[in-house]
């Protein structure tokens, strides 16, 4: 199933994302919540403290190479607060948020470097 999707916490959009195969997404969103290991440090925070996240299908997009110009749209719409990038007003991707930058500086001083654009692209 080609979607778009969020991942909320009660009525907080967390984060937006796309999927050729959405089912598999989900999965592997969960087992690396329940690893400890996700790659968005702060859904993993926020999961380590209240789990519980809900997974909806926002859209489902009929063509694969929709996808992006589908979760860009959705991304501005919802303003979620884990996405790692942000998207401009001429609709293309400004990485990263402002507060990602400042949590890599704080805490990942210790981790190995992370190039932000190949784990964002490593989510769809």
């Amino acid at each position: 199933m080609i979607a778009i999707y969020s991942i909320k916490l009660d009525e907080r959009t967390l984060y937006v994302g796309q999927a050729s195969n959405f089912v598999n997404r989900k999965r592997h969103h969960l087992t690396m919540l329940r690893r400890g290991s996700h790659a968005n440090v702060h859904l993993q925070r926020i999961w380590d403290k209240y789990g519980n996240f809900v997974f909806d299908i926002v859209e489902l997009v009929p063509k694969r190479e929709d996808l992006s110009k589908r979760e860009r749209f959705w991304i501005k719409e919802l303003n979620p607060e884990c996405n790692m990038v942000t998207v401009s007003d001429s609709d293309s991707w400004i990485f990263p948020k402002k507060e990602t930058q400042q949590y890599q500086e704080h805490y990942w001083v210790r981790a190995k470097p992370m190039n932000i654009e190949s784990i964002y692209l490593n989510l769809s």
